[in-house]
């Protein structure tokens, strides 16, 4: 609100180069005003539920329950806020495979959280039909070169996916960087690939046993993306002969601090964020 409440006096000096001294009737002299500017209130956005939380339903199989759940990360939490850039996927199939995947976006890429979900739900479209048109007794029979190149294929075929959303949405591929984890159980094993950091795990007769070895776990905060052209490099398979854990585990790098007990306990700010 700008207030003119003060009558211009002859006796003013004027102001500027150019101006001169007017002296006005009393006619003439403005009289109390009030001035309203229309000024836009600039709101923090605030985002959807959906777009800070993508939740699981519940899976049940005759020997696990499954559930999964990514959230928006504390430093996302600001103005404007970026949305959960994280997704997930768990699936079984004929009761005797089951699989799980994470994507975590990058924070630094505009449509990362696009990115990770198309990865994710690709894989596991990939993932099922693989499962369909191979026996039981091919799978059992893998050796770590053949599941290299199985995965590889899955892998492949999850870029091009992305590069395909990228060229018919005419969105910068760069903008939709993302890491990918697998784990697949099968009734002979465990089988696991990954590009990038996150972790995977298992709980088998009472101790934890690690499934996969992250992106330079030497290099805090670095890691490598399916997108780049050297992702190939840096796809890593594993086989593990752990038949029937009690529980397997797939996360992104910021639930590490939560699950790996050689980080020190959880502050106690920390506690309850994932309950």
């Amino acid at each position: 609100y700008i207030s003119l409440k003060t009558k211009p006096s002859a006796n003013s000096p004027s102001k500027g180069k150019n101006s001169e001294k007017v002296q006005l009737k009393d006619s003439e002299k403005p009289k109390d005003v009030t001035v309203i500017e229309n000024v836009k209130k600039v709101e923090t956005r605030k985002l959807k539920r959906s777009e800070t939380h993508h939740i699981s339903d519940l899976l049940k199989t005759s020997d696990y329950y499954g559930f999964g759940l990514s959230v928006q990360g504390k430093s996302h939490k600001k103005d404007p806020p970026i949305p959960c850039q994280d997704f997930h996927v768990i699936e079984t199939f004929e009761n005797k495979y089951h699989y799980a995947i994470v994507s975590d976006g990058a924070g630094s890429a505009e449509n990362s959280h696009v990115g990770s979900k198309i990865a994710c739900e690709s894989l596991s479209s990939l993932t099922k039909k693989y499962l369909e048109s191979s026996d039981e007794e091919s799978i059992n029979k893998l050796d770590n070169a053949k599941w290299y190149k199985i995965a590889f294929r899955l892998f492949e075929k999850t870029r091009e996916e992305l590069f395909s959303y990228s060229k018919d949405n005419n969105v910068d591929i760069d903008s939709l960087k993302c890491t990918l984890i697998l784990i697949l159980q099968t009734p002979n094993g465990i089988l696991t690939a990954n590009v990038g950091d996150g972790r995977a795990g298992c709980l088998s007769e009472g101790k934890y046993h690690s499934l996969m070895v992250p992106f330079q776990t030497f290099v805090i905060g670095s890691t490598i993306f399916l997108i780049k052209d050297y992702w190939d490099q840096f796809l890593r398979t594993s086989i593990y002969e752990i038949r029937k854990p009690e529980a397997l585990f797939v996360i992104s790098d910021g639930c590490d601090d939560f699950s790996f007990s050689q980080k020190g306990e959880v502050p106690e700010k920390e506690q309850g964020v994932y309950d």
